[in-house]
């Protein structure tokens, strides 16, 4: 299985942390999020759709996850 994470906030938030390693567990995890904490929202969902139309693009998934924004 193949799943797409894609997470406005830093990986590190409990959240998407807990849901990442769950996720791990039992498929190959692609993770899409922003390098430091998001100035500003607007730009940050922006950038992240971008980059997971890419994803989709070039990949198949068998699920895409929006983890917390």
């Amino acid at each position: 299985m193949r799943v797409l994470f894609v997470a406005a906030r830093e990986t590190t938030y409990a959240r998407n942390e807990v849901l990442l390693r769950a996720l791990r567990q039992f498929a190959h995890v692609d993770v899409i999020a922003p390098g430091s904490a998001p100035r500003s929202l607007v730009k940050t969902s922006a950038s992240m759709a971008w980059q997971a139309l890419g994803a989709l693009r070039t990949h198949r998934y068998d699920l895409v996850f929006c983890g917390f924004y």
